[in-house]
């Protein structure tokens, strides 16, 4: 996490919105995270991990094996 890094390496300091975000954000892998995840998008985000990235030569099965 980039951000992790910019606050103790840097002395980032986040602005009053993102902390007060962090702070209200529920456990993860706490069913009302997933709940948050999947209504402000996740969904679309977790497939994307189920798809090559554009441009990834697809592997064509092998008939004699």
């Amino acid at each position: 996490m980039n951000i992790l890094h910019y606050i103790g390496a840097h002395w980032y300091q986040p602005p009053p919105e993102y902390i007060a975000a962090v702070e209200a954000c529920p456990p993860q892998r706490s069913a009302a995270y997933l709940k948050l995840l999947l209504s402000s998008g996740g969904r679309k985000w977790l497939k994307s991990f189920d798809e090559p990235p554009p441009g990834t030569p697809i592997k064509q099965a092998n008939p004699n094996t």
